[in-house]
């Protein structure tokens, strides 16, 4: 049998071996002990009973293998997790600059800020938001996330897009109106009274790529301009009352946006000019060589000469530091499933 793929799957195959193996010897030493129990032949009983210490050995040898393949895969599985928890901490430097000199700026009493990712899928935006969510988290005594994705399967307009909000903030039925102003109002009342100081409030908006690029100009329109404009209003009517209070948004694009929705809402991407009604987009870009070495100085105990080599041919075939390449190269890094990740 030829076994193609990676470390898992010879893994798996080993295991599988080994399995067999110990099930064989199982039924070996039933059958022998049932031949045991009905022999009263003593050269037979003593025969029978060396071979049954012999199947034991055996038995509890491939157990032990068993095992030993066991912690080999937990081990493999935990320096993933780590690794795929890290990655995020590369270089997303200049996002995460902007995203912080917007927090300070808020006043005591909080603020609202709603955030653009394009390009996601190459530049691995996801994990931008990661880090942006982690920031938070960290900071606050009453972190929320409401993720909402434009799902085709189930519906791409207004009301399906207040109805997955609603969903996750327990509004009742007899709250959603078929008139999408009091719905809007109804959502966002059910948030502003859910607020006390130190609460942030994150929404991630995902999967924009699957509105259609004519119907993403009026969607985004209303989005800011009913939605947002509408929450962000009420948030410093009820932040009077305390503090710190933070509602973060980020719409992810694995592309590009349609061409329109540049005239149908305001821009902003410099820090000086933040105003919390417009959208502020995010800056994604490619990584450098020396953005791979610092990282794996940082989460590897890798000595310097291989985190040079290491990061010098990843680069190398990144297409000029492209994120979603290099993660994917430092996900399959042999050398980095051998060694701690911090």
């Amino acid at each position: 049998m030829i076994v193609s793929g990676g470390s898992n799957t010879v893994r798996e195959t080993v295991r599988i071996a080994k399995t067999e193996r110990l099930n064989t010897l199982a039924r070996e030493y039933v059958n022998c002990n049932r031949q045991l129990q009905c022999s009263d032949n003593n050269v037979a009983r003593s025969r029978l009973n060396c071979q049954l210490q012999n199947i034991e050995q055996q038995m509890m040898a491939v157990e032990s293998e068993l095992e030993e393949l066991d912690s080999a895969s937990q081990d493999s599985n935990r320096c993933q997790l780590i690794l795929d928890e890290n990655l995020p901490k590369i270089d997303f430097k200049a996002a995460i600059q902007r995203v912080q000199g917007i927090f300070k700026g808020f006043p005591p009493e909080g603020g609202a800020a709603l955030f653009l990712v394009q390009n996601s899928l190459p530049f691995m935006g996801d994990l931008l938001v990661k880090e942006i969510k982690d920031c938070l988290s960290k900071s606050t005594r009453d972190f929320r996330v409401y993720p909402v994705s434009f799902s085709p399967g189930s519906g791409l307009d207004q009301l399906t897009f207040l109805h997955r909000i609603a969903d996750q903030l327990g509004v009742g039925v007899s709250e959603r109106v078929e008139c999408k102003k009091k719905y809007v109002e109804s959502i966002v009342e059910k948030i502003c009274g859910s607020l006390r100081t130190g609460s942030t409030i994150f929404f991630e908006f995902s999967q924009w790529d699957n509105v259609p690029s004519t119907a993403q100009p009026e969607l985004l329109a209303w989005l800011i301009q009913d939605f947002w404009h509408y929450l962000e209003r009420r948030l410093r009517d009820t932040a009077n009352k305390w503090r710190k209070i933070r509602i973060v948004g980020t719409i992810v694009v694995d592309g590009m946006i349609a061409e329109g929705c540049t005239q149908s809402v305001a821009f902003c991407n410099d820090v000086d000019k933040f105003d919390m009604k417009n959208l502020f987009e995010l800056p994604l870009e490619q990584w450098l060589e020396s953005d791979i070495a610092d990282w794996l100085g940082s989460f590897s105990d890798l000595p310097a000469d291989t985190i040079d080599a290491i990061a010098r041919r990843i680069y190398r075939a990144s297409l000029g530091g492209m994120p979603c390449l290099i993660c994917e190269a430092l996900r399959k890094e042999p050398q980095l499933k051998q060694t701690k990740i911090r």
